[in-house]
């Protein structure tokens, strides 16, 4: 198949479920920004559209994907019992990764990762697993936390946590987070952003506006 600058609804077969997505890739773009969503969220986030489209202004593809089948969001609206189940997800980003991968029309494009709260886990534990297939990687509002403690030691991408500065919680793990990843040795190439007024959702009148132009900003650098 061919993208060519057009939005495709997709479907990818992983094990035994199929996981849609929206990708999109601008004329002659050679980055693609994989979205990894988390608490419940999925490819339709008004949210995450927003983010895909200020990166295709910047001529960077997006990949909005879900981590969870159709039944298995069901079954997490009601009892939360997938959300917070960082293995699976991490399994399943790294999955939808290799097949980007192995798809003749992605095979050679430069991939990234943007992740929210645990999306970001899931990004830290799949790109450890990829070792350098992920070029850089933007974690909002993130819980790092969650991540293996051997992935972190094996991040060796930029990497960019950007948290509203009101969330001390948040902060402080991203922190103890960012001192783990020692395969980074460029201090300019691992940071955290603090969002002046903002909380942990960045809801705040234009917050969230302000988080994704410091997200595009670090894909462009590193990935375009």
């Amino acid at each position: 198949m061919s993208y060519d600058n057009n939005t495709h609804q997709i479907s990818i077969p992983i094990n035994d479920v199929k996981l849609k997505g929206i990708l999109t890739i601008p004329d002659d773009s050679a980055s693609l920004v994989i979205f990894a969503h988390g608490d419940g969220s999925n490819h339709n986030s008004p949210r995450n559209q927003f983010v895909a489209e200020q990166l295709q202004k910047s001529n960077i593809g997006t990949l909005l994907v879900d981590l969870l089948s159709e039944k298995e969001q069901k079954a997490d609206s009601q009892d939360k019992r997938h959300r917070f189940d960082i293995s699976l997800i991490s399994d399943r980003l790294y999955s939808i990764t290799q097949w980007i991968t192995k798809n003749p029309d992605t095979a050679k494009i430069r991939l990234g990762y943007l992740g929210a709260s645990t999306g970001a886990a899931a990004a830290i534990n799949s790109s450890a697993r990829l070792d350098g297939i992920i070029q850089a990687m933007v974690l909002r509002s993130g819980r790092p936390d969650l991540a293996s403690k051997d992935s972190l030691k094996k991040i060796k991408c930029p990497t960019l946590m950007i948290l509203g500065s009101n969330d001390p919680g948040t902060i402080q793990n991203n922190q103890k987070a960012l001192e783990k990843m020692k395969n980074i040795s460029d201090g300019t190439k691992k940071r955290i952003v603090l969002i002046p007024g903002g909380t942990h959702l960045l809801e705040e009148q234009g917050v969230f506006e302000e988080a994704a132009k410091f997200a595009v900003s670090w894909f462009e650098r590193y990935l375009s």
